[in-house]
């Protein structure tokens, strides 16, 4: 498992994760990318890289982020593409510029009502870590860093290097 922390201001999105790769019984640095845009929105996958994989291989997923619809969509295209992974167990963290959405691998979508999100191994750690940022008004990509940072810290299953990837929130 990995986490992946999505943080947004007024001008900035702002999603990153580490790059452990782990089962139960072994860890490894993950050889695919765990986060990346897709055009005006970017998202970030907490747990089975092929998942990761195949959304990124595909032509079909929407590359605009409107509504709550949109999430829908995406949510529907991804049920299509892993309905033959038996067992994928993964996290979506989709960060758009009308906010942030998580869907899991039972297909449920959360609405995340603030502006803010962690999945994966750590989470709790990093949720704490933003609220902190968003208290102290911390710049995006620097709540983001140190969230990313605590779950590396303390959790068994996050490591190796972080990464993160700033965008212009388009409005």
């Amino acid at each position: 498992m990995t986490i992946i922390a999505a943080y947004m201001d007024d001008d900035h999105v702002v999603i990153g994760c580490d790059s452990m790769a782990s089962t139960t019984y072994v860890k490894y640095e993950a050889g695919t990318k765990l986060i990346d845009r897709l055009g005006n929105y970017s998202i970030g996958l907490a747990g089975s890289c092929r998942v990761f994989d195949i959304l990124l291989e595909d032509s079909e997923l929407p590359n605009t982020m409107r509504d709550i619809q949109s999430v829908r969509a995406l949510r529907d295209r991804v049920i299509e593409l892993t309905k033959d992974l038996k067992n994928a167990e993964f996290n979506l963290v989709i960060a758009s510029p009308f906010g942030i959405a998580g869907i899991e691998s039972d297909h449920s979508i959360d609405f995340i009502p603030h502006d803010y999100f962690a999945a994966g191994t750590g989470e709790e750690l990093a949720l704490g870590s933003m609220f902190n940022s968003r208290k102290m008004d911390d710049p995006a990509a620097l709540a983001v860093e140190t969230a990313v940072q605590a779950a590396v810290q303390y959790s068994t299953h996050c490591g190796f290097d972080i990464h993160i990837k700033t965008y212009e929130r388009i409005k």
